[in-house]
């Protein structure tokens, strides 16, 4: 079974973990039971993990909390039940932490199941939030090594063989044999700056091989469409794999061609590179149809579907835009290409401060790692309204807890997980976001370095983009040249 970098999930959603396993592993983790409203006479909540004979319980009173992340260590390890309960202000002169059973609840949540082994740290975060919601989490640790580079930099033991050489990787795509299955051999498709080209690791055959897919083989920058040996690219930053929303259904990618101000579409089977959009710079990023639309400079792309139509969903500039290519369409959905800024709003009225990558959920909202804004900024695309889901826009730091309050640095990437969180890079840590909490999964907060191994003993040099297919992910580290892996 496979060990994990985050595992996160509603105690409802467990039986989706990798490997289907109804309860959570042995592995570190997130677990989060949500309350929506806070009932008015609630003075006090309480936690309750209890495992065999060993119970830890601790309460603390509600005015006490105040957006407050409190942290408490000494669980028992095997199989674990945790409980969270809220109740009522306890009567004058008496503590929560002495409230008995006689007292009844006003809340209850539903038991959230956890197996720790021996010898494995854990804690229990309870979050209160000051506009009346609250969430209850148990996590926990393993020492387990579960970081890995796969491609370029130093290939440690654990990876793939055959990695090849990276100079900047700024982009990724991963394209799953068997999407459901997390053991599934895979295709990653790795786009490199410096290098301006983009390059493949093949896990599908006998052996893995990494290889140039497209772009010239010297390094050298430019901008011509046609077969693949010949094509050439001006720091390509991202690509989004489109092989099932594209038309015919061959292998596509679409690459965010940075430098030349395009979006490029390679038919992996057809061998040939074309022009989807852009292709001009120095325009102000016009909307419209292919032949009258401009692009500023494209830099993070996903594919979806809309009905019978095939869009992608990138950044340019400050903005957020969309490309429906089935019509040939440039539309702007929110945020100004040109302007940067710390608002939210719709359409044009939101505010982005050089934002460098985005995920779709698959239900009408863009999520946005908004690197100049140290947040994270989720955008309806149907009506264009943007808001802060996470960070505190325009301040800089680095605290777990309650989205709201939660302090960001420079996310680079964001992408979701088989579990529906969305993981969150920075430059030398991964994070996630689900329920509602940000809790820092793998790396330390300002140690750089070219580590791979436990989830806090893990390091990296400069994380950026992110792609996830079940139980995998993969992230750029251009500081140390490489693609690293977590598996969970």
């Amino acid at each position: 079974m496979r060990k994990s970098i985050v595992y996160a999930a509603l105690a409802a959603a467990m039986a989706l973990a990798c490997g289907a396993s109804p309860t959570p592993r042995d592995d570190r983790g997130l677990l989060a039971v949500a309350l929506t409203e806070v009932p008015p006479d609630v003075g006090c909540f309480q936690i309750t993990v209890a495992g065999g004979a060993r119970v830890f319980q601790k309460s603390w009173p509600v005015t006490s909390l105040n957006g407050q992340v409190l942290h408490a260590s000494g669980m028992p390890t095997g199989h674990l039940v945790a409980v969270g309960t809220a109740y009522p202000a306890p009567a004058q002169g008496k503590a929560c932490d002495i409230i008995g059973p006689e007292q009844p609840a006003s809340w209850l949540s539903d038991a959230v199941e956890v197996t720790l082994k021996p010898g494995v740290e854990g804690q229990i975060t309870l979050v209160l939030h000051p506009n009346g919601s609250a969430a209850i989490a148990v996590s926990f640790m393993s020492d387990e090594a579960d970081i890995s580079t796969i491609a370029g930099g130093k290939v440690s033991d654990q990876s793939l063989p055959g990695a090849g050489s990276l100079q900047a990787p700024s982009g990724l795509a991963v394209d799953a044999l068997d999407p459901l299955d997390p053991n599934s051999p895979f295709t990653l498709f790795i786009s490199d700056a410096q290098a301006n080209a983009v390059f493949v690791l093949d896990d599908t055959g006998p052996a893995p091989k990494f290889s140039r897919l497209t772009g010239s083989a010297s390094g050298k920058a430019g901008y011509a469409d046609g077969p693949l040996i010949d094509a050439l690219f001006n720091n390509p930053a991202a690509e989004a794999e489109l092989r099932p929303i594209w038309n015919p259904p061959n292998t596509g990618l679409a690459v965010a061609d940075e430098g030349n101000c395009a979006i490029r579409l390679v038919d992996i089977d057809g061998d040939q590179v074309t022009t989807l959009a852009g292709g001009t710079c120095g325009g102000d990023g016009q909307d419209g149809p292919e032949g009258t639309s401009s692009l500023h400079d494209p830099r993070a792309l996903v594919g979806a579907t809309q009905g019978q139509r095939n869009v992608l969903f990138f950044i340019d500039g400050n903005a957020a835009r969309m490309l429906d290519a089935t019509a040939g369409q440039v539309k702007t959905i929110a945020g100004s290409i040109l302007e940067a800024g710390a608002l939210d709003g719709t359409g044009g009225g939101m505010r982005l401060a050089q934002p460098n990558d985005l995920a779709y959920d698959g239900k009408g909202t863009l999520y946005v790692a908004d690197t100049g804004n140290h947040a994270i900024r989720a955008i309806d695309i149907s009506t264009g309204e943007g808001r802060t889901v996470a960070g505190v826009l325009g301040q800089q730091g680095h605290a777990d807890g309650w989205a709201q309050s939660a302090l960001l640095d420079a996310p680079m990437g964001v992408a979701f997980d088989q579990m529906g969180g969305l993981v969150i890079t920075e430059a030398t840590v991964t994070r996630r976001l689900a329920q509602g909490l940000v809790v820092t999964t793998a790396g330390a907060y300002g140690k750089s370095g070219d580590a791979d191994g436990t989830f806090d003993a893990a390091r990296f040099g400069g994380l950026g983009r992110v792609a996830s297919f079940q139980c995998n992910l993969f992230a750029t580290d251009a500081v140390n040249h490489s693609v690293r892996r977590g598996e969970y």
